[in-house]
């Protein structure tokens, strides 16, 4: 509940919402749903579902030791899916599919359109929404691509060690850690014992304060 707020708040204040993850892509896909990363993808509104279509490497044939790129929709039953396959080279570009369809991307797709467009691809890559079985080194690749073809200011959110090289590239990189409060912070142990036997204080007009209250309280 708590994401999807945030994210609608930063949607309705003018930022890029998109996710990129090492998960798969229909994984991916579910939370960028909940979350209302991938928007107008339900119903609540009376709103027609956008389609969403995943770029992956097309299936290599027996004259090609080489696969390009595709575009496919990305739920659907396999008839459903194929029938919509759409060529990387000769598809409209992504900024111009992006205006009737919510895009996802591999790691694998990308880099199977990056040689079939000569680098191109990463050009347009703002225009994802969500991005699936990404690598560490993927992942930064996204955010530099960002900020070198479209000038942008990229905060980046991670958790994990595989976060690290993203974070490190982008203009503003935010490591989510385990624990909360004091749990995080640096005291010594008599402190920390009576920092955490009250988890919560009240001030004088008896409104509550957190732990962090308190450490944003003591730093200032």
């Amino acid at each position: 509940a708590d994401s999807r707020m945030v994210v609608q708040a930063l949607q309705e204040s003018g930022h890029e919402v998109a996710m990129i993850t090492g998960d798969a892509a229909l994984t991916a896909l579910h939370v960028a749903r909940e979350t209302g990363i991938i928007r107008n993808s339900d119903t609540e509104s009376g709103s027609t579902k956008r389609p969403v279509l995943l770029l992956e490497p097309s299936p290599v044939d027996g004259e090609s030791s080489k696969s390009g790129a595709r575009w496919i929709r990305a739920t659907g039953s396999d008839e459903e899916r194929h029938e919509s396959v759409l060529d990387f080279a000769s598809a409209p570009n992504m900024r111009e599919l992006s205006k009737t369809n919510d895009l996802m991307a591999t790691m694998a797709g990308l880099e199977a359109a990056d040689v079939q467009s000569d680098g191109e691809v990463w050009h347009d890559v703002d225009c994802v929404r969500v991005f699936a079985r990404m690598s560490p080194q993927g992942k930064a690749q996204v955010i530099r691509s960002m900020q070198k073809f479209q000038g942008l200011n990229v905060l980046m959110c991670g958790d994990g060690g595989n976060d690290v090289g993203a974070l490190k590239q982008a203009n503003v990189g935010l490591a989510l850690l385990s624990g909360y409060g004091d749990a995080n912070t640096d005291m010594d142990d008599e402190q920390t014992s009576h920092e955490t036997s009250d988890s919560a204080i009240v001030t004088a007009d008896g409104a509550a304060m957190s732990a962090e209250d308190k450490l944003n309280a003591r730093a200032a």
